[in-house]
Protein backbone atom coordinates (compact mmCIF):
# COMPACT_ATOMS: atom_id res chain seq x y z
CA UNK A 1 0.00 0.00 0.00
CA UNK A 2 2.43 2.45 1.15
CA UNK A 3 4.82 1.65 -2.26
CA UNK A 4 1.91 2.45 -4.34
CA UNK A 5 1.06 5.70 -2.53
CA UNK A 6 4.79 6.48 -3.24
CA UNK A 7 4.16 6.04 -6.77
CA UNK A 8 0.83 7.28 -6.98
CA UNK A 9 2.11 11.10 -5.61
CA UNK A 10 5.42 10.43 -7.58
CA UNK A 11 3.80 10.29 -11.15
CA UNK A 12 0.75 12.97 -10.09
CA UNK A 13 4.06 15.53 -9.35
CA UNK A 14 5.88 14.46 -12.23
CA UNK A 15 2.65 15.30 -14.76
CA UNK A 16 1.42 17.90 -13.24
CA UNK A 17 4.90 19.60 -13.17
CA UNK A 18 4.84 19.02 -16.70
CA UNK A 19 1.51 20.18 -17.29
CA UNK A 20 2.80 23.71 -15.37
CA UNK A 21 5.97 24.02 -17.12
CA UNK A 22 3.69 24.34 -20.78
CA UNK A 23 1.41 26.26 -18.82
CA UNK A 24 4.02 28.59 -18.01
CA UNK A 25 5.94 28.65 -20.98
CA UNK A 26 2.58 29.87 -23.12
CA UNK A 27 1.29 32.08 -20.30
CA UNK A 28 4.63 32.94 -18.40
CA UNK A 29 3.38 32.78 -15.48
CA UNK A 30 5.76 33.67 -12.33
CA UNK A 31 6.98 31.09 -9.76
CA UNK A 32 8.88 30.75 -7.06
CA UNK A 33 11.72 27.84 -5.96
CA UNK A 34 13.05 27.03 -2.48
CA UNK A 35 15.69 25.77 -0.18
CA UNK A 36 14.64 24.28 3.03
CA UNK A 37 16.53 22.90 5.93
CA UNK A 38 14.12 21.63 8.85
CA UNK A 39 14.15 19.83 11.65
CA UNK A 40 10.69 18.86 12.84
CA UNK A 41 8.95 16.55 15.82
CA UNK A 42 5.75 15.07 16.03
CA UNK A 43 4.30 13.72 19.23
CA UNK A 44 2.25 10.36 18.07
CA UNK A 45 0.13 8.67 20.99
CA UNK A 46 1.54 6.19 23.00
CA UNK A 47 4.18 8.72 24.43
CA UNK A 48 6.81 8.49 21.13
CA UNK A 49 7.52 11.24 18.80
CA UNK A 50 8.55 10.94 15.65
CA UNK A 51 11.76 13.42 14.81
CA UNK A 52 13.28 14.23 11.39
CA UNK A 53 15.63 16.58 9.72
CA UNK A 54 15.11 17.16 6.71
CA UNK A 55 16.86 18.96 3.42
CA UNK A 56 14.87 19.68 0.75
CA UNK A 57 13.23 21.70 -2.42
CA UNK A 58 9.78 23.84 -3.06
CA UNK A 59 8.86 24.40 -6.07
CA UNK A 60 5.54 27.18 -6.59
CA UNK A 61 3.69 28.03 -9.66
CA UNK A 62 1.20 30.97 -9.91
CA UNK A 63 -1.95 29.57 -11.42
CA UNK A 64 -3.47 33.22 -10.98
CA UNK A 65 -2.79 36.02 -8.77
CA UNK A 66 -1.79 34.99 -5.40
CA UNK A 67 -3.16 31.43 -6.17
CA UNK A 68 -0.55 28.89 -6.17
CA UNK A 69 0.10 25.16 -6.64
CA UNK A 70 3.53 23.64 -5.53
CA UNK A 71 5.47 20.80 -5.04
CA UNK A 72 8.10 19.68 -2.38
CA UNK A 73 10.89 16.61 -2.67
CA UNK A 74 13.98 15.99 -0.08
CA UNK A 75 15.86 13.93 1.58
CA UNK A 76 14.98 12.61 5.25
CA UNK A 77 16.42 11.65 8.78
CA UNK A 78 14.22 9.61 11.18
CA UNK A 79 14.50 8.80 14.88
CA UNK A 80 11.29 7.27 16.56
CA UNK A 81 12.00 8.63 20.09
CA UNK A 82 10.81 6.90 23.16
CA UNK A 83 9.20 3.58 21.42
CA UNK A 84 10.91 0.45 22.40
CA UNK A 85 10.40 -1.22 18.82
CA UNK A 86 12.21 1.21 17.35
CA UNK A 87 15.61 -0.16 18.75
CA UNK A 88 17.24 2.85 18.43
CA UNK A 89 17.46 3.06 14.58
CA UNK A 90 17.89 6.15 12.28
CA UNK A 91 15.71 5.19 9.75
CA UNK A 92 16.72 7.69 6.49
CA UNK A 93 14.37 8.17 3.19
CA UNK A 94 12.32 11.27 1.30
CA UNK A 95 9.61 12.69 1.34
CA UNK A 96 7.48 14.60 -1.36
CA UNK A 97 4.49 16.64 -1.03
CA UNK A 98 1.85 18.68 -2.85
CA UNK A 99 0.21 21.85 -1.54
CA UNK A 100 -1.62 24.64 -2.70
CA UNK A 101 -1.63 28.39 -1.41
CA UNK A 102 -4.29 31.83 -1.47
CA UNK A 103 -3.51 34.87 -0.31
CA UNK A 104 -4.01 38.38 -0.22
CA UNK A 105 -2.49 41.52 -2.29
CA UNK A 106 1.26 41.24 -1.45
CA UNK A 107 2.02 44.61 -1.55
CA UNK A 108 -0.33 45.83 1.38
CA UNK A 109 1.13 46.42 4.95
CA UNK A 110 -1.36 43.28 6.13
CA UNK A 111 -1.61 40.25 4.31
CA UNK A 112 -3.43 36.80 4.87
CA UNK A 113 -3.42 33.50 3.29
CA UNK A 114 -4.38 29.88 3.38
CA UNK A 115 -2.32 26.79 2.28
CA UNK A 116 -3.25 23.22 2.67
CA UNK A 117 -1.04 20.29 1.74
CA UNK A 118 -0.43 16.46 1.51
CA UNK A 119 3.30 15.11 2.24
CA UNK A 120 4.17 11.09 1.85
CA UNK A 121 7.35 10.46 4.08
CA UNK A 122 9.21 6.49 4.00
CA UNK A 123 12.55 5.55 5.28
CA UNK A 124 14.30 2.34 6.38
CA UNK A 125 17.17 0.96 7.97
CA UNK A 126 18.64 -2.28 7.82
CA UNK A 127 21.19 -3.49 10.43
CA UNK A 128 22.35 -7.19 9.54
CA UNK A 129 19.18 -9.10 9.36
CA UNK A 130 16.69 -6.65 10.95
CA UNK A 131 14.88 -3.53 8.63
CA UNK A 132 12.92 -0.62 10.39
CA UNK A 133 10.68 1.05 7.73
CA UNK A 134 8.63 3.99 8.98
CA UNK A 135 6.28 5.13 6.05
CA UNK A 136 3.04 7.90 7.19
CA UNK A 137 1.21 10.28 4.89
CA UNK A 138 0.35 14.18 6.25
CA UNK A 139 -2.16 16.33 5.69
CA UNK A 140 -1.96 19.85 6.84
CA UNK A 141 -4.19 23.10 6.17
CA UNK A 142 -2.81 26.59 7.58
CA UNK A 143 -4.17 29.87 8.54
CA UNK A 144 -1.47 32.70 8.37
CA UNK A 145 -1.38 36.83 8.85
CA UNK A 146 1.53 38.74 7.88
CA UNK A 147 2.89 42.09 8.35
CA UNK A 148 5.16 44.36 6.50
CA UNK A 149 7.50 45.86 8.91
CA UNK A 150 10.27 47.72 6.41
CA UNK A 151 9.76 47.71 2.35
CA UNK A 152 12.39 44.28 2.96
CA UNK A 153 11.08 42.80 6.45
CA UNK A 154 8.04 40.86 7.02
CA UNK A 155 6.99 39.03 10.31
CA UNK A 156 4.26 36.42 10.22
CA UNK A 157 2.30 34.05 12.09
CA UNK A 158 -0.09 31.59 11.75
CA UNK A 159 -2.55 28.39 13.20
CA UNK A 160 -2.23 25.49 11.40
CA UNK A 161 -4.23 21.78 11.93
CA UNK A 162 -2.75 18.30 10.90
CA UNK A 163 -3.47 14.86 9.98
CA UNK A 164 -1.06 11.97 10.41
CA UNK A 165 -1.56 9.07 9.17
CA UNK A 166 1.49 6.09 9.62
CA UNK A 167 3.25 2.46 10.13
CA UNK A 168 6.18 1.40 11.48
CA UNK A 169 7.41 -2.15 10.44
CA UNK A 170 10.11 -4.11 12.35
CA UNK A 171 10.80 -7.82 10.28
CA UNK A 172 13.64 -9.97 11.32
CA UNK A 173 14.46 -11.29 14.54
CA UNK A 174 11.29 -9.55 15.80
CA UNK A 175 8.30 -8.52 13.86
CA UNK A 176 6.16 -5.90 15.27
CA UNK A 177 3.98 -3.16 13.23
CA UNK A 178 2.62 -0.01 15.28
CA UNK A 179 0.59 2.47 13.74
CA UNK A 180 1.32 6.48 14.13
CA UNK A 181 -1.20 8.59 14.92
CA UNK A 182 -0.28 12.43 16.45
CA UNK A 183 -1.07 13.41 19.55
CA UNK A 184 -2.14 17.08 18.97
CA UNK A 185 -3.94 18.19 16.12
CA UNK A 186 -3.23 22.20 15.99
CA UNK A 187 -0.39 24.23 16.31
CA UNK A 188 1.35 27.90 15.79
CA UNK A 189 3.91 29.16 14.09
CA UNK A 190 6.09 32.51 13.41
CA UNK A 191 8.33 33.50 11.16
CA UNK A 192 10.49 36.43 9.73
CA UNK A 193 11.34 36.69 5.95
CA UNK A 194 13.92 38.72 4.64
CA UNK A 195 14.02 40.26 0.69
CA UNK A 196 17.44 40.46 -0.68
CA UNK A 197 18.85 41.58 -4.22
CA UNK A 198 17.26 40.27 -7.40
CA UNK A 199 14.49 38.70 -6.04
CA UNK A 200 15.81 36.67 -3.24
CA UNK A 201 14.18 35.45 0.17
CA UNK A 202 15.53 34.31 3.19
CA UNK A 203 13.81 33.19 5.94
CA UNK A 204 13.65 31.73 9.90
CA UNK A 205 10.28 29.93 10.80
CA UNK A 206 9.67 28.33 14.27
CA UNK A 207 6.49 26.29 15.48
CA UNK A 208 4.90 24.52 18.27
CA UNK A 209 1.99 22.34 19.21
CA UNK A 210 1.53 19.60 16.45
CA UNK A 211 4.52 19.89 14.59
CA UNK A 212 7.25 21.01 16.80
CA UNK A 213 10.62 22.86 16.06
CA UNK A 214 11.45 25.47 12.94
CA UNK A 215 13.45 25.46 9.19
CA UNK A 216 15.60 27.89 7.44
CA UNK A 217 14.74 28.70 3.78
CA UNK A 218 16.65 30.23 0.93
CA UNK A 219 14.03 31.03 -2.10
CA UNK A 220 14.05 33.10 -4.95
CA UNK A 221 10.79 34.36 -7.29
CA UNK A 222 10.98 34.34 -10.99
CA UNK A 223 8.74 36.70 -12.78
Amino acid sequence: MNQRVSTALFALSVSVSALLQTASASANNPSYFELEIKQQRIPVKGNSQLESSSFGFRYREYLANNVGFEMTLGRLGLDHENNNNALGYSPAGYHAGLGLSASTAAKKRFQAGADISYSYFNSDHRQIKDKIEISATLAQARLWLALQLTPQLKAYACAFAIGLDGEQTLTGTITTETQLDNQDKTGECGGLRWEIEDNGIVGIEANGGALRGGRIYFGRRFN
